[in-house]
C-alpha cells in the first residue's frame, strides 16, 4: 500500500464536503469560527472573486452553488468555505495521510460546533499527481497502464488530455490524465514534469450520520481513491515510491 512510501508524486490534495446549510450566512459563520480558532496555522484571510457575482445570479446558476467564497491559508495549506462547501487543501510537500487527516478532522470538529450544516451530501478527495518517466526515451504514459490510438495516432506520442468518470454504488471517480505537464512548488526552485494524474473520488448521498462517522467516512473515500491510483499506475512505477 502507499502508506509505506518514502516519497510520493502528490503535488496537491484537496478534501471537500458539500452540504445543505440552515442559513445563507453559513460561509461567514464558518470562516469566522475557523479563522478564530486556527489563525496561527492559517493567518491569511481572503475574499474570493465569486463574491463579485450578485447573489441572485449565483442562486440561479447551479454550477456556482458549491463555489468557495472565502479562504484562509498558511504555509502550503488552505481552507476554503462557501455557503454549501468546506474544503481543506495541502500542497507539496504532502505531509502524509496521518497528518493530513488530523488537520481535516480538526476543521470538521470546528464546523460541527458552528451548527450551520444541516446535512452533508458529498465527501470527496481529489489527489493531483505528477509522475515523471524514468528513461529519456519513455513516454509519460509509460508510467501508467495505458494503450490508446485514435485515427491512426498513437496517443502516447502526441500531447494528450483524457478524462473519464466511473461509478459504483455511491462512490464515483473522475480521472484526468495529461502528458507533458509541469508542476511548480512554492518553496522549490526546481519544477517537476511528467504525467498529470488527477483523481477525484467522491461519496455522494445524504449523510445524516456524518458527524458521528466522519473518521470512517474519510478513510473509506480516501482508500477508494488509493485503490483507483494503484489500479491505474504500473507496478514498476509504484515500486519507485516504496521502501
Amino acid at each position: 500500500m502507499l502508506e509505506t512510501m518514502t516519497s510520493d508524486p502528490i503535488v496537491e490534495a484537496i478534501f471537500e464536503i458539500r452540504f445543505t446549510a440552515n442559513t445563507e450566512a453559513a460561509a461567514a459563520i464558518l470562516i469566522g469560527q475557523l479563522h478564530h480558532s486556527l489563525r496561527p496555522e492559517y493567518p491569511k484571510s481572503e475574499r474570493l472573486p465569486i463574491n463579485d457575482i450578485p447573489l441572485e445570479v449565483r442562486n440561479k446558476n447551479e454550477s456556482l452553488h458549491f463555489a468557495p467564497e472565502m479562504r484562509i491559508s498558511g504555509h502550503c495549506k488552505s481552507i476554503h468555505v462557501g455557503r454549501n462547501c468546506l474544503g481543506v487543501t495541502v500542497s507539496s510537500p504532502y505531509p502524509g495521510w496521518v497528518s493530513y487527516k488530523k488537520s481535516i478532522m480538526r476543521v470538521l470538529e470546528l464546523a460541527f460546533e458552528a451548527e450551520v450544516i444541516e446535512v452533508v451530501n458529498r465527501a470527496a478527495f481529489r489527489y493531483i499527481n505528477v509522475i515523471s518517466a524514468i528513461e529519456k526515451d519513455e513516454s509519460d504514459y509509460d508510467v501508467i497502464e495505458f494503450d490508446g490510438n485514435i485515427g491512426g495516432y498513437n496517443l502516447k506520442e502526441v500531447d494528450t488530455g483524457l478524462k473519464f468518470t466511473t461509478k459504483k454504488d455511491d462512490i464515483s471517480h473522475t480521472v484526468q490524465v495529461k502528458n507533458n505537464s509541469i508542476a511548480k512548488f512554492i518553496d522549490a526552485k526546481e519544477k517537476v514534469s511528467g504525467l498529470l494524474l488527477d483523481i477525484d473520488t467522491s461519496l455522494s448521498k445524504d449523510m445524516p450520520e456524518f458527524w458521528g462517522s466522519s473518521s470512517e467516512i474519510l478513510d473509506s473515500v480516501r482508500n477508494a481513491e488509493r485503490r483507483m491510483f494503484e489500479q491505474i499506475v504500473k507496478s514498476t512505477t509504484l515500486d519507485r515510491y516504496k521502501k
